[in-house]
């Protein structure tokens, strides 16, 4: 068996296990090929001696035969890597089994439900959100020049603790903060999207005040319907049971909803 990177000039022949949309330049995409058939296909990114796992897959007939633990074993010797992470749907019932032979340990982490763009805004308790007046200062963080912006996310780490989330975030055009009076942080809505989907990675609210989260939806909802985001999905990860309950009660109709486990070792 042969592992190669996977880039631009060969994807094509990874067509049957990984597309473009799978991986960036940020990421390492590598592909098995065995009697010159492409089998499988993981995208990787390195986060010090950890390599996080971002999308694994091997085609069926090529399953149980130890190809996905080769793989990822090669890249993490190649790479110096000692350890493995990985984020899935816990009803991916394939890969619970996988990186639980593969000997990572498992706990269930934030759920995450998904909701249509076009349900969201035209929800009937959004558009009364919408028309009250929650006069709170909500900032873009794309908006910001660079001190202004490590100002913003020092201040919500502060609030936060650690927490997982990709610097992605601090560029998107659908990412903001809400601030008091006197310039601190209140609120943190972050987003990373593309064509097809929006991933609300963090939403919080940190004072006690539900206008603060209503002043972050509402200008969540004004950029979707300026940016022509209606054809796309919302994709909310939780990070706190309150305002899940709350944005639930908000849309109504959810398209789906899943828990996600991290795999580690």
């Amino acid at each position: 068996m042969i592992f190669t990177a996977i880039g631009a000039e060969n994807l094509p022949g990874f067509a049957s296990v990984i597309t473009a949309d799978e991986f960036d330049d940020m990421q390492i995409a590598v592909g098995a090929v065995e009697d010159d058939k492409a089998v499988a296909a993981a995208v990787l990114s390195p986060d010090g001696d950890t390599l996080n796992v971002d999308y694994l897959y091997v085609l069926p007939e090529a399953r149980r035969k130890g190809v996905a633990t080769a793989l990822l074993k090669a890249v993490a010797e190649e790479m110096g890597a000692l350890h493995f992470s990985a984020f899935f749907p816990e009803s991916e019932k394939s890969l619970l089994k996988f990186f639980d032979s593969f000997g990572l340990s498992m706990v269930a982490d934030s759920e995450v439900f998904t909701v249509g763009v076009e349900d969201f805004i035209h929800s009937e308790e959004v558009m009364k959100m919408a028309k009250q007046k929650a006069v709170r200062k909500v900032e873009s963080l794309a908006e910001m020049n660079d001190t202004e912006k490590a100002r913003a996310v020092a201040g919500v780490e502060e609030l936060l603790g650690e927490y997982r989330y990709s610097a992605n975030a601090f560029e998107d055009t659908l990412s903001f903060v809400t601030r008091d009076k006197k310039g601190g942080i209140t609120g943190c809505f972050f987003c990373e999207h593309d064509e097809k989907e929006i991933i609300v990675s963090l939403l919080y609210n940190f004072s006690d005040d539900p206008y603060n989260l209503i002043a972050m939806l509402c200008r969540f909802g004004e950029q979707l319907i300026r940016g022509e985001h209606t054809d796309e999905q919302i994709l909310f990860v939780s990070a706190n049971d309150k305002v899940e309950a709350f944005v639930k009660k908000l849309i109504g109709n959810i398209v789906r909803s899943d828990r996600m486990v991290h795999a580690y070792k």
